[in-house]
């Protein structure tokens, strides 16, 4: 508040589109923890099927946060954020339904 010259009694509408800001970055974090969860199962079981779901259940939380985000923020770019969300959802659905090869 101090960098940007705010006093303290800041604009309320500042300080719900910083907590939406910051709720979008904490999920994206999720969605990164949860593609290096799947990583780390895959190297320790040698079973892709961990290194698949990680990443596909990251890629929807991730994008779902963010599609929701510019939700509450009614964005201009939404159309392009859901088409976004449309491709995450298409590339998990794709990951979680890949035959199984043998061996993995």
């Amino acid at each position: 508040m101090r960098f940007i010259g705010l006093s303290n009694e800041a604009p309320q509408a500042l300080l719900h589109w910083l907590s939406i800001v910051f709720r979008t970055w904490g999920g994206f974090m999720v969605g990164l923890g949860l593609c290096l969860f799947g990583i780390a199962g895959s190297f320790f079981t040698r079973r892709d099927a961990w290194l698949r779901l990680g990443v596909g259940v990251g890629l929807l939380f991730a994008f779902g946060s963010f599609l929701a985000s510019n939700i509450q923020l009614h964005s201009d770019f939404l159309w392009f954020i859901a088409l976004l969300f449309v491709f995450a959802l298409v590339v998990a659905v794709l990951l979680a339904f890949r035959p199984v090869e043998a061996g993995t």
